[in-house]
């Protein structure tokens, strides 16, 4: 039997990163089943697999609105290519 409050702090993952972690993962399977889709040979597997895709896209966008709300959500920086010019401040 193990007790998880015995778990010290620092080695617990926060709710945001298990969101995160979620999110990637589950970005990852999109993407996965994407292409188990479009390189099946026969249609009726290849309807399982778009089977599979939008119940993964439409957890995603729930799960994004949730974390949205929670604040959970990264955003990544803003990218500035190289010998754009910059607004002046």
């Amino acid at each position: 039997m193990s007790d998880p409050h015995s778990v010290p702090l620092g080695v617990k993952l926060t709710d945001n990163e298990l969101a995160n972690s979620l999110k990637k993962k589950v970005s990852m399977a999109i993407t996965n089943c994407s292409e188990a889709a479009s390189q099946s040979l026969r249609s009726d597997v290849s309807l399982m697999w778009a089977e599979f895709l939008q119940e993964h896209i439409t957890f995603l966008l729930t799960f994004k609105s949730l974390m949205r709300k929670r604040g959970w959500l990264k955003v990544p920086p803003p990218y500035h290519p190289a010998g754009l010019p910059q607004a002046e401040k």
